[in-house]
This record gives C-alpha cells, sequence and structure tokens, in this order.
C-alpha cells in the first residue's frame, strides 16, 4: 500500500517533468545555436576568409576568395549567405557551414535574410527582394539617381541607407517597396540591422569625422547614441547582443587592418572583443556602389 502511495506522489509531483522520465523532455531547453555569427578575416592583400564562431568560442574557416563582399549567418546556423565578384559582375550565393554545397542565387551584393530565413533582400537595381532559394527575384525601388545600400529587414519592413537627391540617410519602406521614408537623415553611410523583436533599428552614422552606433525605433522615434568615440561601424544584431566593427582607442595610427569585430549589450553597456588578430574582421568589404562610408 505503501508503495502505491509514493508512487501516487512520484506522479502528482512531477507531473509536469513526466513520471517515469517520459515527460520530461517536453521542459528541456532547446540547445544552444552551434553557430552564432558569419564574418570575413582579411588573410592577406584583398583575400579574405569566411569564418563562422560558434557558441563554444572556436571558429572554424568556411572559404578563403579575393572576391567576397558580404557574409551573413542564414537563420538556421547551418548556412552563409554572402555576396562575391565574379568577374564579370556581383553574385549572391549560400554554402553551408562547412565549406559544401555553395549555390549561386543571382546578381546582388550585400543580402540579408528575412528573420524566418524565407526571403532575401539585398542591392541589385536598386532595392530588390528574393525568395531564399533565388526564385521571384524583384526590383522593389529603382535606383533612378537614388542609392539603396545595405538593407536589412524585420520581414515586414525594409531598413535601408538610401542616398541622392533630397532627404537622404535611413531609410525605411514596406517590403513591396511602398511607403518610403527617410526616419533619420544621414550624410554619411547608414549600416542598419534589426533588433530580435523587430521593432528597434540598430545603425551606424558617420558625420565625417567620427562613426558611431545608435538605436531607434523602427518608427524614427526614440533615437539613442550606443557609442561616443570614433571608428564604430556595421552592427550586426544577434539575440541580445551588438556586434560590430571597432578600432579600440589605443590604436593610434587606426587602418583597415586595425578594425576587429566587438560586442556590446543593445544598450551600448559591456563592450567586449570578439575577435583579436590584427587582420581585418567584419561583415563587409567594400566593392560594390556605396563605396566607402
Amino acid at each position: 500500500m505503501r508503495s502505491l502511495v509514493l508512487l501516487a506522489a512520484c506522479c502528482l509531483l512531477a507531473s509536469l517533468a513526466g513520471c517515469g522520465g517520459g515527460g520530461s523532455s517536453q521542459l528541456k531547453q532547446p540547445p544552444p545555436p552551434a553557430n552564432v555569427l558569419a564574418y570575413l578575416h582579411r588573410v592577406s592583400g584583398l583575400t579574405y576568409q569566411i569564418t563562422v564562431l560558434k557558441s563554444d568560442g572556436t571558429t572554424v574557416s568556411v572559404g578563403s576568395s579575393n572576391s567576397y563582399t558580404s557574409v551573413v549567418l542564414a537563420p538556421s546556423g547551418q548556412q552563409v549567405l554572402f555576396s562575391y565578384y565574379s568577374g564579370t559582375g556581383y553574385q549572391i550565393a549560400t554554402m553551408n557551414v562547412d565549406g559544401s554545397g555553395m549555390t549561386t542565387l543571382g546578381p546582388g551584393l550585400y543580402p540579408r535574410y528575412t528573420p524566418d530565413g524565407s526571403k532575401i533582400v539585398y542591392e541589385q537595381s536598386g532595392l530588390s527582394v528574393m525568395n531564399a532559394d533565388g526564385s521571384h527575384q524583384t526590383v522593389i525601388a529603382s535606383t533612378n539617381g537614388v542609392e539603396y545600400c545595405f538593407p536589412a529587414t524585420n520581414g515586414s519592413i525594409i531598413a535601408v541607407g538610401m542616398y541622392g537627391a533630397g532627404s537622404q540617410g535611413l531609410a525605411t519602406m514596406s517590403m513591396n517597396g511602398s511607403n518610403p521614408q527617410v526616419i533619420v537623415p544621414t550624410t554619411y553611410g547608414a549600416f542598419p540591422s534589426f533588433s530580435a523583436d523587430g521593432g528597434t533599428i540598430i545603425f551606424s552614422n558617420s558625420g565625417g569625422s567620427s562613426q558611431n552606433i545608435y538605436s531607434v525605433s523602427a518608427s524614427g522615434g526614440n533615437l539613442i547614441p550606443l557609442t561616443s568615440s570614433l571608428n564604430n561601424w556595421d552592427p550586426l544584431v544577434v539575440g541580445n547582443k551588438i556586434y560590430f566593427d571597432y578600432i579600440p582607442l589605443t590604436i593610434q595610427n587606426p587602418t583597415v587592418d586595425n578594425y576587429q569585430i566587438y560586442s556590446m549589450n543593445l544598450d551600448g553597456t559591456h563592450l567586449t572583443a570578439v575577435t583579436n588578430d590584427g587582420l581585418y574582421d567584419g561583415f563587409k568589404t567594400f566593392n560594390g556602389s556605396c563605396g566607402n562610408p
């Protein structure tokens, strides 16, 4: 009798965890992603290596080339999405994180996925959108004297640097190109990235002599500076961290190879070095139409 009472008590107390172990798996948290970040590491000259940072802090090389212009990790963490120069034009491609299975999707520059991985926004004949498999490539905002640089998306709207006649700066528009509007006027390059919840845009803005990182709501309100020094640009939000290129203040004569990847919290605190190898580490090179910031 006592054994029956104990068994009943076990099942009552462990009902959420599962009696006999059968239900405990339902309460387990998903494991952290094996891969956190993809970036370009300058090997020598103009040769860059696509590198994947793993959650345990180790890195793996995916491939090396003198033609890479950008790279980003897919939302699944299992592929990289990158752009490169083919000799006749810029192309967008994917590749597995072990370096296999390269697939060219079509012409374009600086691609970024929607959060669900279903679509890609990119530069091509202005600003374009395609499906993740390369189908339905559609120009949603044609050039017509305006440059659309370094787009990012939360799946509902696109944030992009827009430069041309009239107002220019950090702009937003819908996924079909409608309702374009500059939400933060800037003179130089704006490199946007959305927060994980899609409600905030983290971007870098150069005033010429300095470049810093800001946050602003997707509607254009609540502009907040997150850094207050020189040489901070090209932020990429992953989870609750902002990764970006930074030249530490201890560097007296900055060069392109002093740029390293740092991280900080979404409020600008806890600045942390992610790379420290003496050669450029970042998410983009500048072989495209938008040039240097």
